[in-house]
Order: structure tokens, then sequence, then C-alpha cells
């Protein structure tokens, strides 16, 4: 029996084995029951042990998580402890882990590491000739494995949905499991490149875009954006005059474009309402931009009420009211990039862009900003 160590005692060793080990697998998974003990409070962004409980009395596949102070977190759940604890019992897999965040449903987030000595890796990763279903289905995984960074995401991402269709309905040993695993830490890490990626080409582009004058009302207005190598600077506008509420659609269409002309050669722009910007459209070619900034400003003008205009002329906006919140939020450890569907390299990427209070789409195409649609939470609507 392995004794399971009390807060300030110290966590048993590993079963000695011979030779070193290296990483075989990272992958994510979760810590649950940490509702029970305090150790996962000292263990965020932490490493995190593991000891097997193999005369736990609810789960003989009890696997317990500890902090480096050895104090009980709480257990892997009783589905990944399932297929762990037999490569735990053998004595040649060693599972270590890196506490990540606290989850809604009061879980502890962690990347599991699995090491283990070159010779069982080799003998993991070697095809096996038994006459069996089950084998078969090791001998398809364990290539994948072994030359995953060879494989595009989309490729990595249909074989691990395919074999777990298969499986859903068929057993898996234990060691298929653990590289089918380790496919799925491959695609988390990939995914997790992109989303630095796409934070640092969003930082990079809100480094150097410029901001235009304004043309409107301080109740609504658009400013032109342009790239950080444009040399012109767009004249203030004059006075607007105000459109009449009462106003058919052609007149008031052409009292907008008067009063907010759009400025030749921008690549996007910020639509301003009294309290801050509500929109900010960005292309990469400029003639998308052009044809797209009306039907934006009207769709938002449509949403105000006449008691909403007043006289007054917008101020130039000062960029640090939008650029220092904006940056804040795209760049912050709060923001998400999620892929709406796997591509291959160099096609187009479209993500959804959650950074509150924004939530918009992006396009980016070979480490270049193609596109940026970002609408308040507030708003309630995609500007056209």
């Amino acid at each position: 029996m392995i004794a399971i160590p009390t807060p300030g005692r110290e966590i048993p060793p590993d079963p000695v084995v011979r030779g070193r080990r290296v990483t075989l697998a990272r992958f994510p998974s979760k810590i649950v029951g940490i509702s029970h003990y305090t150790g996962w409070r000292d263990a965020l962004g932490r490493r995190v042990r593991f000891v097997r409980e193999p005369e736990n009395p609810h789960d003989e596949n009890a696997i317990a998580a500890f902090n480096g102070r050895g104090a009980r977190i709480g257990y892997l759940p009783r589905e990944e402890a399932k297929w762990l604890a037999p490569l735990l019992d053998d004595g040649f897999v060693r599972l270590g882990g890196l506490a990540e965040s606290l989850s809604e449903d009061q879980a502890l987030g962690v990347t599991l590491i699995a090491r283990a000595p070159p010779e069982f890796i080799a003998d993991i990763l070697a095809s096996d000739m038994k006459d069996d279903y089950t084998a078969i289905l090791h001998n398809f995984v364990a290539p994948l494995v072994k030359s995953r960074a060879a494989y595009s995401e989309v490729t990595l991402r249909m074989t691990v949905e395919g074999v777990r269709r298969i499986f859903e309905h068929e057993s898996l040993w234990p060691k298929t499991r653990l590289l089918l695993r380790a496919v799925e830490g491959e695609l988390e890490r990939r995914e997790r490149t992109r989303s630095k990626q796409c934070r640092a080409i969003l930082r990079n582009f809100l480094a150097c875009v410029r901001i235009g004058a304004p043309r409107g009302w301080a109740e609504l207005a658009i400013a032109p954006l342009w790239p950080g190598d444009a040399k012109d600077e767009i004249p203030e506008p004059a006075r607007p005059s105000l459109p009449c509420m009462d106003s058919d659609k052609d007149a008031v269409l052409e009292q907008i474009l008067d009063a907010c002309p759009y400025a030749e050669g921008a690549r996007g722009y910020v639509i301003f309402q009294r309290d801050g910007p509500i929109v900010l459209h960005w292309f990469e070619r400029v003639e998308y931009a052009r044809v797209n900034w009306l039907p934006a400003l009207l769709h938002q003008w449509r949403g105000l009420s006449r008691a909403q205009f007043g006289e007054t002329a917008p101020r130039r906006p000062d960029p640090e009211d939008w650029r220092g919140p904006l940056a804040k939020a795209l760049c912050g450890g709060g923001a998400v990039y999620e892929l709406q569907y796997l591509c291959e390299p160099g096609e187009i990427e479209y993500y959804e862009v959650h950074a509150p209070p924004w939530r918009g789409k992006a396009q980016i195409q070979n480490g270049k900003l193609l596109r940026l649609l970002l609408p308040a939470d507030d708003t309630g609507v995609f500007a056209p």
C-alpha cells in the first residue's frame, strides 16, 4: 500500500526504474473534488504531483493530486484515472502536471505530463502484431504520435475524432489512450500558439493604426483609420448640419454623406457615440473599407432617437480614449480567440474574438490581419 502524505510530510518517492525519463505526452485534464481540501489554493500556476491510491474505498483506480508542499488538492476524474492507473501501476510512467486555472465547475484545470524511460517509449510506440482489433487501433495511432509534428492540424483533428467515434463502442489499451491524449495535447499546444500569434498581430495593429478626424455629431460620429505608414492627416471637419429625423431616407442619406464623408484611402473606421467607441472595422484592402462604412453608420444612426441628437460637433478622439482600453481588452489574459473551423496552412483563418466588453470577428492569413470587426457587447448588433 502506498502511504498517503498528510500536510507537512513529503510525497513518497516514485518507483526506481531503469534509465532516465523523458516526456511522452502533455495533455489537458482537471482535478476534481478540490472543495474538500485546501491544497489547491497553493497550487495555481505551480507543479502538481500525483500518487496512486489502489486501496481507495471509493475507486480502486484513484489517483490523488498534491501540491508542492505535500497538501492534498483532489483527484483526477474517474474516467481519466481508469486508464492511467494501469500505466502508473506498471512503474514505468510517472505522472506530473501544472495547475493552470479554476474552472466554472469548481475543478482545477491542469496540464498532465506523462514521463517514461526511452526504452518504454520505444516499446509503446512499436507496432503490436497481435491478432486483435484493439492492436490494429493501437498500430493506427502510434505512427501518428511519432510523426505528429509533420501533420497539419486538420489531419490530426480528423484522426482523433475518427478514433474516438470508434472506441465509443470498443475498448482501447491504456497505452493507446495515452498516445491518443498525446495527440490531443499537441492540438491544444498549437491552439495556444495560434492564440498567442493572434494576440501579437492585434497588438501590432493597435500600435500602428492611426485615427483621423471624426465627422458627425457628439452623439454619433465616424473617424477613419489609417495604417501606420500613412503620411497625410485628415483635415478637421466643418461643423455639420443635423439630419432631420422626419426627413425621408434619401434626404437623411444625403445629409449623413455631407456630415460624415469617408476619407479617401482609409482602411477602416471607428464609430463613436457620446460614451465612447461602439464599432471598429478594419480592412486590409482599401476598397472594402470604402464601401462598408456608410451601411455601418446608417445602421447605428437608425438606433438613435431624435432626442439623442444635439447641435454639438464631435471632438477629436484622444487615441487613448479607445486605443488603450481596446489594447487592454484584446491583448490581455482574458481575451479568447476561437478558430471557427480548421484550415490548411496559408488559408484564411476566421476567428471569433471574445475580449470583454468587446466581441467580434477577425480574419488572418499568413500572419497578416485582413479584417477586424469589433462591436461592443452593449450594442447588441454587428455592423454590416
